[in-house]
């Protein structure tokens, strides 16, 4: 299937593709959304999926979606899922003059996740910036985040945008991330590489490259590859190895690679 030419002038959210409503199994794949211009568009959505004891969302195309006037953009959605695949998956060229925030993948309240073999690329923001996100999970449980390519998102070097390629929220357990390649990721201020803020069981960062990431000098700031700001409790435990840093530039602030405070727990 494709969806294409659509165009939308007003604030209301836009979906592609729709799914919402308890299902047993939801398939979505070999699609493709593109050619999309939401000039006023409050969301946007590529694929989004509601509720689904068995979510396939694999091997589909998002390219050429632009935006004028801010707002919310979501490569993938899924919600409310009991097991979920979401593999070979590209989203690339979008772009939103008037700044805003961009999801290449949003999960909440996931369970039994495989996300594996995505790409993401070629994303600009960088009028007025805003905050990326290549993956976002909340209250998620047996995470895998394996083989993805998070690539070329330009949010301007001067304005107060953010990114993070890997953000984990709270409620986050058994948190894989692996293999994955982070590079040529352009903001003005903070920037993360693979953020948890907050987890009650073990996490795994391992075998991930962060390489030719940009910082500008909006403000002086901290920019973190992996960032542990709130230490796991009772019987957390961390895993972070082999991971590659490599030319890296900031111009304003501090680097870290590795950022872990910690009261309790493994690592």
């Amino acid at each position: 299937n494709v969806v294409t030419g659509d165009r939308s002038y007003n604030s209301v959210p836009h979906y592609a593709v729709f799914q919402n409503g308890a299902a047993d199994t939801i398939r979505m794949l070999n699609n493709k959304v593109e050619n999309i211009n939401h000039a006023f568009a409050s969301s946007v959505y590529g694929f989004y999926s509601g509720s689904a004891s068995n979510l396939f969302l694999n091997n589909n195309k998002i390219s050429q979606i632009a935006g004028s006037a801010g707002g919310t953009f979501y490569g993938l959605y899924a919600a409310s899922v009991t097991n979920g695949q979401l593999n070979n998956n590209s989203i690339s060229q979008i772009s939103n003059t008037g700044g805003g925030t961009f999801y290449g993948m949003y999960y909440s309240s996931v369970t039994n996740s495989e996300t594996k073999n995505n790409a993401v690329s070629n994303i600009n923001y960088s009028t007025l910036g805003g905050t990326y996100y290549g993956i976002y999970t909340s209250s998620t449980t047996n995470c895998l985040i394996q083989s993805n390519m998070f690539e070329n998102a330009n949010f301007g070097r001067s304005n107060s945008s953010s990114i993070f390629g890997v953000y984990s929220f709270t409620g986050n357990q058994k948190f894989t991330v692996r293999d994955n390649i982070f590079r040529d990721l352009k903001c003005g201020y903070y920037r993360y590489g693979v953020y948890a803020p907050s987890a009650s069981n073990v996490v795994r960062v391992s075998n991930n490259q962060f390489l030719r990431n940009y910082s500008g000098n909006f403000a002086n700031t901290s920019n973190y590859h992996i960032y542990f700001p709130s230490a796991f409790s009772g019987s957390g435990q961390y895993f972070i190895d082999s991971n590659t840093i490599d030319n890296d530039t900031i111009l304003s602030g501090n680097i870290y690679g590795y950022y872990l405070s910690m009261t309790s727990g493994n690592s």
